[in-house]
Formats: C-alpha cells, structure tokens, sequence
C-alpha cells in the first residue's frame, strides 16, 4: 500500500471523491494521525495520512 502524506485527510478526500476517485475507508483517527484509504478513478488503491508527531 503507498502511503502519501497530506495537509487535510478530510479536505483530500472531498477532492479525491468530487474528482471521480472512490473512498474505499472513510478519514479517521489513529495514533499516527488522520488517515484514510481510498482508490483513484482508474482503481489503484493508496491512503493518505495527515501524521501528527508521536509522544514520548
């Protein structure tokens, strides 16, 4: 799976979907930050992560 690092999960996700791609898991939350899985128009598969620092 390609993993691409964004700004806004959720912001890229509304473009992803309005621009013809598919939202395969819609954007939550986990301890590396928003994330979400989705498949562009043409079916590939990827997520986008907007990662937040880790805490020590």
């Amino acid at each position: 799976m390609v993993y691409f690092s964004v700004e806004n999960t959720d912001r890229t996700v509304a473009k992803l979907s309005a621009e013809g791609g598919t939202v395969l898991k819609p954007p939550f939350d986990m301890v590396a930050g928003r994330m979400a899985l989705v498949q562009d128009p043409q079916g590939a598969p990827f997520a986008v992560i907007a990662p937040q620092p880790m805490s020590s």
